[in-house]
């Protein structure tokens, strides 16, 4: 459209509420880009119109070798904004999911790696080469990915209990998954005996 020339198309993202506005975060996807950076647009009532929408945060630098960024999630806890952003290396060794942190909604802080998980291709567990469309429970601790290779697209859904496994330096704030490499079973959800509510396999 005039307004966003280049653009193809808006693609996933969340909306949260602040204030009796709406803020919804979105892909900008652009056929001729490899990344899709969030963009954000605020609505006044209750989401019957968005008005201009703005840049959130940029995209990887080249040097970090990111081979996908896009798929915003944002979400509040403990007295502030967070998101995830979808990500992955290019060489392969890690699919990755970033976090982000605000206080008001339009100013981020990049706070590194979320999760991480080493690559396998071909084996039965292979988490991919990047992780998109995150989400993630915070209540129960639990973060959800769409398994993502290049020659394949999303291959599965990933479901990663945060609380069963030691915290990354980086990310202590959330504590969430890592592990060292993908040959280990990847946790998953469960049901309880009695279907009474997730429980998270180990």
């Amino acid at each position: 459209s005039s307004k966003h020339p280049g653009v193809e198309g808006f693609w996933s993202g969340n909306t949260v509420e602040r204030e009796d506005r709406l803020f919804a975060f979105y892909a900008d996807y652009r056929s001729s880009e490899r990344y899709q950076p969030p963009r954000m647009a605020v609505s006044d009532d209750a989401g019957m119109s968005f008005g201009e929408d703005m840049p959130v945060v940029p995209p990887p630098e080249e040097w970090e070798g990111a081979e996908i960024f896009r798929d915003p999630f944002v979400w509040y806890e403990d007295g502030r904004w967070r998101m995830l952003m979808g990500s992955g290396l290019a060489d392969g060794t890690a699919a990755q999911v970033r976090l982000y942190e605000s206080d008001d909604l339009l100013s981020w802080r990049n706070l590194g790696v979320f999760a991480s998980l080493k690559g396998n291709k071909g084996a039965a567990n292979d988490p991919g080469m990047a992780w998109e469309c995150p989400q993630y429970a915070w209540g129960l601790g639990v973060l959800f990915v769409g398994v993502w290779r290049p020659d394949v697209g999303t291959m599965n859904v990933l479901a990663i209990n945060s609380r069963s496994r030691a915290c990354r330096p980086r990310a202590r704030l959330l504590c969430p998954f890592h592990h060292a490499d993908a040959r280990r079973p990847v946790p998953a959800v469960g049901r309880r005996k009695g279907g009474k509510g997730p429980d998270m396999a180990r």
